[in-house]
């Protein structure tokens, strides 16, 4: 026999009988911490507490009398037989030391259920208050759930000490319904009173790490899931597997994603053993494990877990049902990651509908997909296409979360994005400075999501020119993400790589080796030697050694990275492709335009098939493919390559952007090579017409527009 000591103990093993029939309803529905029941019937407060339970149970009976007398006097309310009853009785009665003992502590449950009786008579109100907060959640009405639940709190507060677990139970709901809204500061104060009152409620310690996570402190995260582990009333049990889950995701946000496997691979088999194979649960960890290998670069591995989950969500909950929706997203982002943009479409279009029906057309998970479905779509070149679906995810967010939620700042950081792509720098940073302060009251200074809002304002100040501007909001970037998330995070690794493009771009090329190398260092150690951003790290690399005139060293790095690519990716990955145009620059500049142009026709098929015939990179692509046949001499194919270049980049850029000017500048020498001077002199106007409107007042100074100017001069016969 088990050994009970407690008496808390004991009223808890009691309470597996009173919560499967209703008995001491009292005791169950106003102590939460002694344990759990099932809703109970409104009809069973309205006993008689006094003559149900004091009068008909009593130690003289006996435990078994006591019990049986109880469970048969509200029996009706739940309609069990009497073998039913008697064989609920029997396994309670089991897990007691002996029945002599047991009976005088069920003297004390009784005590405690006469003392209670008031508590319950004079929070009917309170408990309805909260009954009333839960209907509200389940409609949807979060704001007017969260005032019920304050309400509800503050009448057990007047109750003093008694009550203090119901306190922290209306603390512990809002707090969850405040986490649902992403309102993390006043989440937390709800969370820490709950605890201050019932520390140890495994579930109360749960919540504190979920929020520790949403505020960046995963360190602390885990430390309030180890603490819930050591709460559990079963460490085997499918709240066990939760905490696993939750601890992996944890590890996740730390960059460790192969931990973060480890804890899945423990969630994974007691849900299945507890729950059964085609459990939501183990589909969820499925979806969490698709996306931790995802972040490892594993996106086939990860596509696999996601299509596990599909048919277990589909045949539990039905094929239109939010997590199907949710699973679909996730498919989605993982087919992007190998560059199969076309088909992330595809899922993010079965998403949409299924979002909109269940959940309404202005519900934030509408508005997220329309966001990934603007990424997408401007991964494929189409900016325009991608602003429009920006746009309508903004409207969304607005209107359900207000105008200060960060869903809203990060879709302005999209927006940014887009317009930056368009070659609207200044339009860009308006977008990325509005995200930023919304980031900074919703999350705080230090928040990652700050970091990345620094690094985008880097990166379009770095396309204005203004390098040493860039290289301050990178360093920005970098004190954040080393503060969040410690020195050895990927997030760091990326940043390492955005100040090493930054310097390159001041044509510090050494120091922008020495951040490449630091950002290849944690790559290799967070993520293994075959993960795309180690091979965009060599890419980085070898451009930086080209500019320094070491084309053979650069294309060394280009092969490093074109296996990992094309493992990682496939071999009809834009990467793969931008592999081949760079390695074909790099020949280009040991003059063996030959093979340039071989690889440069390696990298046009695979940018066709993979972004469209009018994608920006494929005008790249002719562009390099004019200049390597204008160096061999052939002006008039380098002229019919330069034209389709433009065409592109008028299509997909509109009139005024930089990259129009540059191959308008490549048409101009090619003309003037060829002595048709008057079309030269046509070209290289427009490149500086179009160089003076981006540039001339943000930077005169910059590297393009000079060039442009010495451009015009030379073909007027002139210098500057």
């Amino acid at each position: 026999m088990k050994e009970i000591f407690d008496p808390m103990v004991l009223l808890t093993a009691l309470g597996v009988l009173v919560a499967a029939i209703g008995v001491f309803v009292t005791y169950l529905q106003y102590d939460k911490t002694a344990a759990k029941s099932p809703k109970i019937d409104p009809q069973i407060i309205q006993l008689d507490y006094q003559s149900s339970i004091t009068n008909l149970a009593h130690p003289g009976m006996g435990l078994t009398g006591s019990l049986t007398q109880i469970g048969q006097q509200i029996n009706h309310n739940y309609g069990l037989t009497e073998s039913q009853l008697q064989d609920l009785i029997k396994n309670v009665i089991k897990t007691l030391p002996n029945e002599n003992e047991a009976s005088q502590k069920l003297e004390k449950y009784i005590r405690l259920a006469s003392e209670y009786k008031e508590l319950a008579e004079k929070n009917l109100a309170g408990n309805k208050l909260a009954q009333e907060a839960q209907e509200a959640v389940t409609g949807g009405r979060l704001d007017e759930a969260l005032a019920l639940y304050d309400q509800s709190e503050a009448a057990w507060a007047e109750l003093g000490e008694q009550a203090k677990a119901f306190q922290a139970e209306e603390y512990f709901e809002a707090a969850k319904i405040l986490e649902f809204q992403c309102k993390y500061p006043p989440a937390l104060l709800k969370i820490q009173a709950a605890l201050q009152l019932a520390p140890n409620r495994w579930e109360f310690n749960n919540l504190w790490g979920v929020l520790l996570v949403d505020t960046v402190d995963y360190q602390g995260a885990i430390q309030a899931f180890q603490t819930a582990q050591t709460q559990l009333p079963n460490p085997q049990g499918v709240e066990a597997a939760s905490l696993f889950n939750n601890l992996g995701n944890a590890w996740s946000e730390l960059g460790e994603y192969a931990k973060a496997i480890e804890f899945y691979d423990q969630a994974l088999p007691i849900f299945k053993k507890a729950l059964g194979p085609e459990h939501v649960s183990v589909a969820q960890t499925y979806n969490n494990l698709g996306t931790a290998w995802s972040d490892l670069g594993e996106y086939a591995k990860a596509i696999e877990f996601y299509d596990q989950a599909l048919p277990i969500y589909k045949k539990a909950l039905g094929p239109e049902h939010v997590y199907v929706a949710s699973t679909y997203n996730n498919l989605g982002l993982a087919w992007a990651a190998r560059g199969e943009y076309s088909k992330a479409i595809e899922f993010y279009d079965q998403a949409l509908p299924i979002y909109k029906k269940a959940l309404g057309p202005e519900h934030v998970y509408v508005a997220q997909t329309y966001n990934n479905l603007g990424t997408a779509w401007s991964d494929l070149g189409e900016y325009a296409k991608a602003i429009e679906f920006y746009d309508q995810a903004l409207s969304i967010f607005k209107k359900a979360l207000g105008p200060e939620h960060v869903s809203v700042a990060q879709t302005y950081n999209n927006l940014g994005n887009a317009w930056r792509n368009l070659g609207k720098y200044s339009k860009a940073i308006e977008f990325y400075d509005q995200a930023l302060p919304i980031y900074k009251k919703a999350l705080g200074p230090d928040h990652v999501y700050i970091a990345q809002t620094y690094n985008n304002l880097g990166i379009a100040w770095r396309n204005l020119g203004e390098y040493a501007k860039a290289i301050e909001f990178y360093e920005k970037d970098l004190k954040i993400t080393l503060k969040a998330l410690g020195t050895e995070h990927v997030s760091m690794a990326q940043t390492y790589n955005n100040l090493g493009t930054a310097w390159s771009d001041l044509g510090e090329y050494s120091k922008a080796i020495e951040f490449y190398e630091k950002a290849l260092s944690i790559f290799k150690k967070a993520l293994g030697p075959e993960h795309d951003y180690l091979a965009q790290t060599y890419s980085n690399l070898g451009t930086a050694w080209s500019e320094l005139g070491e084309y053979a060293k650069a294309i060394e790095f280009y092969n490093q990275a074109l296996p990992i690519f094309k493992k990682a990716l496939g071999p009809d990955h834009v990467s793969v492709a931008q592999t081949y145009s760079n390695l074909g620059t790099a020949w280009s500049e040991l003059g063996e335009y030959s093979k340039a142009i071989e690889f440069y026709n390696q990298a046009l098929p695979i940018f066709k098939k993979a972004l469209g015939p009018e994608h920006v990179y494929l005008a790249k692509t002719y562009n390099n493919l004019g200049l390597a046949w204008e160096a061999r001499g052939e002006y008039a194919k380098a002229i019919e390559f330069y034209d389709q270049a433009l065409s592109i980049y008028k299509k997909a850029l509109g009139l005024d952007h930089p990259d129009i000017a540059g191959t308008s500048l490549n048409l101009a020498l090619a003309y003037e090579a060829q002595s048709e001077r008057q079309k030269a002199l046509v070209y290289a106007q427009q490149g500086m017409a179009i160089f003076e409107k981006n540039f001339a007042q943000l930077n005169p100074n910059h590297p393009d527009l000079l060039k442009a100017r010495r451009v015009l001069a030379h073909i007027e016969g002139s210098t500057l």
